[in-house]
């Protein structure tokens, strides 16, 4: 999955906007930012993967964004802007900017938060800023159209893998099982003392008063062998035939699975 660079997607617009113009500015950020969010995960023992890295940076930017934009025009000037750490350690956004004659002061701190309830690690922002609110939304709901994307695609992924495991284990076991002989099972199950090869001797059956059951002990024996060769047989149906099932059945579901992401990431940007 490609995603385009910040810059490639800002200059789409066709005028740069300030919350462009913070955007660009803070992009060592940004990364910064994601790669904590990627210690946090290691630290509590959880994978992060590529998928994990490009949920991570969309969530940071819609949540930067929802901080700024909130407050802010097109039309406004950044006239500065600096990332540094806060005195509470946290990673804190300094912004002046101009609208009209007036200069205001925007300051966003951005907070690590998870939980033991909230598996993704995340950044809770607290604004403060003499600007009065504008309630815009427009480039924060672009975010959020994407994260939706971008989560279903996510979903997809987890299942085309998952059924690539189930694949590449079918596939396993196709090659160990399909050259064994009548020997080599007869084997496996007389280990595994299944009851098709867990036969009491000719003996143990007149013992136990049991020889009433058959004529004569060829008759048993033939029981015996008979029982033997459906346990074979239905070895082969669950070891060959049934993995052979599952193999056309993992095959066919990523197949339609693949077809439903290659879409949807067609469209994320």
């Amino acid at each position: 999955m490609k995603f385009k660079q910040y810059q490639e997607f800002l200059q789409e617009s066709q005028q740069v906007t300030l919350v462009n113009a913070i955007l660009d500015s803070l992009e060592d950020t940004i990364v910064r930012m994601v790669n904590a969010i990627e210690t946090a995960h290691i630290e509590r023992g959880l994978k992060f993967t590529d998928w994990d890295r490009k949920a991570s940076r969309m969530m940071v930017v819609y949540d930067m964004l929802r901080s700024i934009e909130v407050y802010t025009l097109p039309t406004d000037t950044l006239v500065s802007i600096r990332a540094n750490t806060s005195v509470k350690g946290n990673m804190e956004i300094s912004a002046i900017i101009q609208r009209g004659e007036e200069t205001f002061k925007l300051v966003t701190e951005a907070i690590i938060a998870g939980g033991h309830n909230i598996q993704r690690a995340h950044y809770r922002y607290l604004t403060k800023s003499n600007l009065p609110k504008t309630g815009r939304t427009e480039k924060t709901q672009e975010y959020a159209n994407e994260i939706k994307k971008l989560s279903k695609a996510e979903k997809l992924n987890q299942d085309i893998l998952r059924y690539q495991e189930r694949l590449e284990v079918a596939e396993a076991k196709l090659v160990k099982n399909q050259n064994l002989t009548d020997s080599q099972i007869s084997k496996i199950l007389t280990d595994e003392k299944h009851f098709s090869h867990d036969n009491p001797s000719w003996e143990e059956i007149v013992d136990r008063g049991a020889a009433k059951n058959f004529q004569n002990s060829q008759a048993y024996q033939e029981f015996v062998e008979d029982s033997q060769k459906k346990g074979i047989q239905f070895w082969r149906t669950q070891n060959i035939d049934w993995v052979k099932q599952e193999k056309q059945t993992c095959e066919a579901e990523i197949k339609k699975l693949q077809s439903k992401l290659d879409a949807i990431v067609s469209t994320v940007k």
